[in-house]
């Protein structure tokens, strides 16, 4: 009698032993379910932030006096071939950009005469830059359109960094063909000759890190 008691206990203990392992995993799990939720509340969602124009930063675009373009078409001096630009989200350049910019941006233009009327602007670059303090807040996203730039991606568009900004050359993302493409499609000329205008965009593309100053 003495064992069949003995033996009863033991099962006894050992059931109750399975029992609160088995509480002690089901705790476990719902104190990783709550960290897990508490990490994501605290992620929180992604928060797209406006760029700014280079005048919104207090920056401005400073070419050499030695650099100089020139329009073969017209037997007249121009102050200036190309003209440094602000946008902003309610303006539209239609078929000049594929993408949208979020906030104000900068792009600069070559300036065509094909007329004694008016000069036409054909954009060479688009520049965008945003505060040193919005970029670095883990939830700030950068979109241009629909696209999501990680912080890796933003790095191969940086042209300019100081202490208070940063500023991004989203040509690529934003024009719609290469340039080439852009004058076939875009003269409002057959007898202009647009090849100079090459001359403005090659500079402000290879050289643009160069010649961005803080006023």
């Amino acid at each position: 009698m003495k064992r069949v008691l003995i033996l009863a206990s033991l099962c006894v203990l050992i059931l109750s032993g399975c029992n609160f392992k088995n509480q002690n995993c089901q705790t476990s799990d719902v104190i990783s379910s709550i960290n897990t939720n508490s990490s994501s509340s605290q992620l929180g969602t992604p928060i797209p932030i406006n760029g700014f124009s280079l005048e919104d930063l207090k920056l401005q675009i400073c070419v050499p006096s030695d650099i100089k373009f020139q329009d073969p078409n017209i037997d007249f001096d121009m102050p200036e071939h190309y003209s440094v630009m602000s946008g902003d989200p309610t303006f539209d350049l239609g078929a000049y950009m594929k993408a949208k910019l979020y906030g104000n941006y900068t792009y600069v233009c070559a300036l065509t005469v094909e007329n004694t009327i008016a000069a036409m602007e054909l954009p060479v670059i688009f520049l965008q830059g945003f505060n040193l303090e919005d970029i670095e807040n883990k939830r700030a996203v950068i979109m241009v359109g629909q696209r999501q730039l990680s912080m890796e991606e933003l790095s191969a568009y940086e042209v300019y960094r100081d202490e208070a900004a940063v500023v991004y050359n989203f040509s690529s993302l934003v024009m719609t063909e290469s340039f080439d493409d852009y004058i076939e499609i875009h003269k409002a000329s057959t007898t202009y000759d647009y090849s100079w205008t090459k001359d403005v965009y090659h500079y402000f593309q290879n050289h643009i890190q160069e010649i961005i100053k803080r006023k």
